[in-house]
């Protein structure tokens, strides 16, 4: 199994970012959704403070994802693929990384807006990016959740694109970023 990218498929590497920032896209949205509903203060924040580090974490993993993109081919697209799907495919990417930047940035403004110090994982204390600022704050948290809501659309395509590729389709889009491999029956 290769580490880096081929023009046919994606690396061992590509793959497993790929799968630990949905991982972690999935752990940070649920703890962020059942934290809500905690009666207790402390616990609220204390599970905050994990869904920020998380965030924290992804924002790391995204920029080693894109250096290593960037030192790594992209693997071509079906070409059966018409070129409104191609065109689709690149703007739906695109918006993926663009809103994965988008979210820890936006939870890390808003956090720094609050005054609050944050201690990664509880190990180091994270630089603010300002200073205190309730309008801030509460502007960042709302571009935030707006974030959220825009993220999960766009993953949702991307996930009915990928299942579509694999059971409609019947080419290798999914298959070469879960295995690695090209080829049915490989």
């Amino acid at each position: 199994m290769p580490v880096q990218n081929t023009a046919a498929s994606w690396g061992l590497v590509a793959r497993w970012l790929h799968w630990l920032m949905a991982l972690g896209l999935l752990l940070a949205a649920g703890i962020a959704w059942w934290s809500e509903d905690l009666e207790s203060t402390r616990a609220r924040y204390e599970w905050m403070v994990r869904h920020k580090s998380i965030g924290l974490l992804l924002l790391a993993l995204l920029l080693i994802r894109l250096g290593w993109r960037l030192g790594n081919p992209v693997p071509a697209l079906p070409p059966a693929m018409p070129g409104w799907e191609r065109w689709l495919a690149r703007i739906g990417h695109g918006l993926i990384y663009l809103l994965l930047l988008w979210m820890p940035l936006t939870g890390w403004l808003a956090h720094s807006a609050s005054g609050l110090p944050l201690r990664w994982f509880g190990w180091f204390r994270v630089p603010g990016l300002v200073e205190k600022s309730e309008s801030l704050k509460h502007s960042a948290e709302q571009w935030h959740e707006i974030g959220v809501w825009v993220l999960a659309a766009v993953l949702l395509l991307h996930v009915a694109a990928a299942l579509k590729h694999h059971w409609i389709n019947r080419d290798d889009v999914l298959r070469r970023m879960w295995s690695g491999r090209v080829g049915r029956g490989s």
